[in-house]
């Protein structure tokens, strides 16, 4: 599914106290030319729901990482046919580590849709969304468009959604990431860092030590990750796992354990997990490193993940060292 047809906001429980448009009412450049940060930043706020009608928007500074806004009852979505109708574009990052679009922890009821991140032609650029919702936090339909650099250009990993107690979050909290694609583009197959590789690859999703509650990864395209595509583990929350295409992911498609939640368990449902290295796109010049397609992650007693009704399907890893 690549998220075309419009996007039904009706579809998400969520009450806005105001809907404003991004162009007609906070008068942001949908050609690209002038910064939307300003605009941005003002309509940042609770109950605010920002819509982008197709065009091409510029961020030129991060958010606030150091003291946050974490508005609850917020949205941005694109209003487009197609989430690649709405693109954001960012500034050339190959001298940063990496690039923050949008830094939330805490707050609930947060929805980011049908747009998608632009990382420009330079192979360097990397760009992270940070949202650590304490409930319903909903990411759904949304790209990464372009190359993948090494974890050195990037914030560690570029889609992160904790429910985290260290922002008063409970087990109860539950975000949910839908049709989210990243990779088609390809990217760098770095593997996983150790005393003898100091330039591992970038993980897509990573959960930290902190989550506590759920969650859901539904029918992701994740392609040619050079890390880990999803990792949650050393943390008691769990992750839901529902179909999605996992395509030649470089160390392994699914890193995660059961969990120690007081209600749930772990579970990895019709997931298609491929490793066809004929289908490799833009490598960077790299190779791939390993080809596993989900590994089980014990470290710290979480067991009892659920595997069911999966496709793992090894066509050709002659490229695989």
């Amino acid at each position: 599914d690549d998220g075309s047809g419009a996007f039904d906001t009706e579809e998400y429980d969520i009450e806005f106290d105001r809907v404003v448009d991004a162009v007609e009412d906070l008068e942001m450049d949908p050609t690209g030319e002038e910064p939307i940060d300003d605009a941005l930043a003002d309509a940042f706020e609770t109950g605010t729901r920002i819509e982008f009608p197709p065009g091409d928007y510029t961020v030129a500074e991060e958010p606030p990482t150091e003291s946050p806004h974490n508005p609850s009852r917020f949205g941005l979505v694109g209003i487009g046919e197609s989430h690649t109708d709405v693109q954001f574009h960012f500034p050339n990052a190959a001298d940063q580590e990496g690039f923050w679009f949008i830094y939330q922890k805490g707050g609930e009821d947060i929805i980011l849709a049908n747009f998608s991140i632009q990382l420009t032609d330079d192979d360097q650029t990397s760009v992270s969304i940070l949202l650590d919702a304490n409930d319903n936090g909903i990411a759904v339909d949304l790209e990464w468009l372009g190359f993948i650099p090494a974890q050195e250009q990037s914030a560690g990993s570029l889609l992160r959604m904790n429910v985290d107690q260290d922002n008063g979050a409970s087990t109860d909290g539950v975000n949910v990431a839908r049709r989210i694609t990243i990779g088609r583009q390809g990217s760098y197959l770095g593997g996983h860092e150790s005393s003898t590789n100091t330039t591992p690859g970038t993980t897509f999703m990573r959960h930290q030590p902190t989550h506590i509650g759920e969650l859901r990864l539904e029918d992701v395209h994740f392609e040619q990750c050079g890390h880990n595509a999803m990792r949650s583990t050393n943390n008691d929350g769990v992750v839901t796992v529902k179909g999605g295409y996992f395509l030649n992911c470089d160390v392994s498609s699914l890193r995660f354990q059961g969990g120690d939640h007081p209600t749930k368990t772990s579970l990895i449902d019709g997931a298609h997990i491929e490793h066809d290295h004929s289908k490799l796109n833009d490598t960077g010049g790299t190779e791939p490193h390993q080809a596993a397609g989900i590994m089980i992650d014990t470290r710290v007693g979480n067991s009892g993940l659920t595997i069911r009704d999966c496709d793992l399907v090894y066509k050709d890893i002659s490229s695989a060292p």
